[in-house]
């Protein structure tokens, strides 16, 4: 969540035009819909988990799983880009 509000923040500052020269491709559809997915499954088990309280283990568990997922993925991601900045 904080490189996507890093980067929309940047996006609206005064160095916008660094952003013009980065051409993302996505060879597949299935390369832009899992990070979607992971990204959705992460937010819908944040809310059951915090609807549960903490009280059912395989949530929490779900729940640090996907994270640690969606934190391996933006890590590859903002290693991708930033040599192109």
């Amino acid at each position: 969540m904080i490189i996507l509000i890093i980067g929309i923040a940047y996006s609206f500052s005064k160095d916008a035009n660094l952003l013009k020269n980065i051409s993302l491709y996505f060879p597949h559809k299935w390369a832009i819909f899992a990070p979607i997915s992971l990204f959705i499954i992460f937010i819908i088990l944040m809310v059951i988990m915090l609807r549960e309280k903490y009280k059912r283990t395989d949530i929490n568990w779900l729940f640090s799983l996907a994270g640690g997922f969606l934190f391996v993925y933006l890590m590859m991601l903002f290693s991708k880009i930033y040599p192109l900045l």
